[in-house]
């Protein structure tokens, strides 16, 4: 469970990414429909997720990757935009020594038929 819109409980299940190497730098990415409930509201499912991972630049300890995606409108009981929502994350990591890494991304969304911008 998670505080939800006005404070009520959400709970948000399984959150499941399948992730397929299609090149040496490459990946395609489906995230299934999650199950979501919210205490004393709505219930149902989110929608399905189509995207891909490039890596687009790799230079000593750092990395960066793109990630172009769009989500389709398949979500029940209110948890849909009801459109095709494309977005794209920029996705960076850079070994610190050893097993460790600092990393972040920068996500831009284009969200509901409103066509809602967000980043």
């Amino acid at each position: 469970w998670t505080d939800g819109p006005g404070g009520g409980g959400l709970l948000n299940l399984p959150e499941t990414l399948l992730r397929w190497g299609v090149a040496d730098r490459s990946e395609l990415r489906l995230g299934l429909p999650d199950f979501l409930r919210e205490r004393g509201g709505r219930r149902g499912f989110s929608d399905l997720y189509l995207g891909m991972k490039q890596e687009v630049l790799q230079r000593g300890g750092f990395q960066l990757a793109a990630l172009p995606a769009l989500s389709l409108p398949t979500g029940t009981g209110g948890n849909s935009s009801g459109s095709v929502d494309p977005e794209l994350v920029l996705a960076w990591s850079q070994e610190v020594g050893g097993p460790y890494s600092l990393g972040g991304g920068l996500g831009f969304f284009w969200r509901g038929p409103a066509q809602r911008f967000a980043f």
